[in-house]
């Protein structure tokens, strides 16, 4: 989504409006102004946010990804920097939603968006559905396809060790003890590698 971020940063009056953030892991990216008349957007051009709802992640964005374009007011969510630093732009709902219904290609970037984002969302509630071991087996094939990087076992994919256990159970809905021991069972049947706490797998 890197064309989205830049046709929406190519505005002189977009560009003026909006802050440049550099973030720390554990820094939290709220949607809303202190006095809740402002919402806010975040276009990530460095670094993986995760997409929390109280305590339960729902998603992980990564660079050229957007936190805040698509929300339920229902649902307060907010982002969580998960790597050592996250670079991000801040711009206000408002600005970026009337700067693309003024173009045909803001119109089509943002419908790329929201199919993205509704393609990530189907495939986690689908998941969700299977048993523990199947679910976080399917989840890590998921992460490790949009974040992994190539592994020093041959046909492996590696996930960034930013996806601890803690970070696993939180996106799967199960305790963290559990976690531990579903790696376990994933890792003696062979269909994931665990290295002093880094995760491969097939994909």
């Amino acid at each position: 989504m890197k064309q989205f971020l830049n046709f929406l940063l190519e505005d002189r009056m977009l560009l003026g409006k909006s802050e440049k953030l550099t973030l720390n892991k554990g820094d939290r990216l709220i949607l809303e102004s202190n006095d809740n008349q402002k919402k806010y957007v975040y276009g990530i051009t460095e670094g993986i946010i995760s997409l929390n709802r109280k305590t339960e992640i729902l998603d992980f964005l990564g660079t050229n990804q957007f936190l805040g374009l698509v929300s339920d007011e229902n649902s307060k969510v907010h982002g969580e920097v998960l790597t050592l630093t996250a670079t991000v732009w801040r711009l206000e709902l408002y600005d970026v939603l009337s700067k693309v219904v003024q173009d045909d290609t803001g119109l089509l970037l943002f419908n790329k968006h929201l199919m993205n984002v509704c393609d990530n969302l189907m495939k986690k509630a689908s998941i969700m559905r299977l048993n523990s071991t199947n679910r976080l087996l399917i989840s890590i094939r998921n992460l490790a396809l949009r974040f992994g990087m190539a592994s020093e076992h041959v046909g492996l994919v590696t996930l960034p060790c930013l996806f601890t256990h803690k970070v696993l159970s939180d996106y799967i809905g199960v305790q963290k003890s559990t976690m531990i021991d579903l790696l376990n069972k994933l890792a003696q049947n062979e269909k994931i590698v665990c290295s002093r706490g880094v995760i491969s797998v097939h994909v």
